[in-house]
């Protein structure tokens, strides 16, 4: 999140002029990697045509998100000597920092398997409420992880087995009555 980072590297460089927050975006790098991308996509315009349009792009953006901070209280602009701007954090903006920090904090970590092993064709079906939508996303990222394919929204297929963990897991979040798992035998018309 561009915000979240924006705002700390302002809290631990105190201030910080415009130019220095370009440094990576003008990398020749990034622009080569745009480029490509571009050259593909468009075919008939010139790699420096597309390097410049993908530079303005991100500029105008970066500062619409500076100006958004400055709009918002999160940070301000002081000018020396009309050369530089130098943008600072303000109060509210460490505050807003350190609630973000904190929603990132609580995020609940997907599960990732140490190697997978192929087992019999499983159905995973949940319904988790509203409430608890954050345990809603945590599942489909872990069962990603697992190697399994989305059916629809919260019906999940796939043949890699399920570890013990997975369950305890489930068990400790409390969403055993919210998931079920089914063991498929026979194929049928689902592949």
């Amino acid at each position: 999140m561009i915000i979240k980072k924006i705002l700390n590297l302002l809290r631990e460089l105190d201030k910080i002029d415009t130019q220095s927050f370009f440094g990576h975006y003008s990398s020749k790098y990034v622009w080569q990697q745009y480029a490509k991308v571009n050259l593909r996509r468009a075919g008939w315009k010139s790699k420096k045509e597309i390097i410049a349009e993908q530079k303005a792009l991100e500029l105008k953006r970066f500062y619409s998100t500076l100006y958004n901070l400055k709009k918002q209280g999160f940070i301000i602009k002081d000018r020396v000597a009309n050369k530089f701007s130098f943008w600072r954090l303000t109060k509210s903006g460490l505050n807003k920092l350190l609630d973000l920090e904190l929603k990132f904090k609580d995020r609940l970590e997907s599960l990732k398997p140490a190697y997978l092993e192929k087992d019999s064709l499983k159905l995973v079906i949940f319904d988790i409420p509203e409430k608890r939508k954050r345990y809603r996303q945590w599942l489909r990222e872990t069962l990603i992880n697992f190697g399994f394919k989305m059916l629809q929204k919260s019906v999940w297929l796939g043949e890699n087995k399920l570890p013990e963990n997975f369950i305890h897991v489930l068990g400790r979040l409390n969403l055993l009555q919210c998931v079920h798992i089914f063991s498929i035998k026979d194929r049928g018309t689902l592949l």
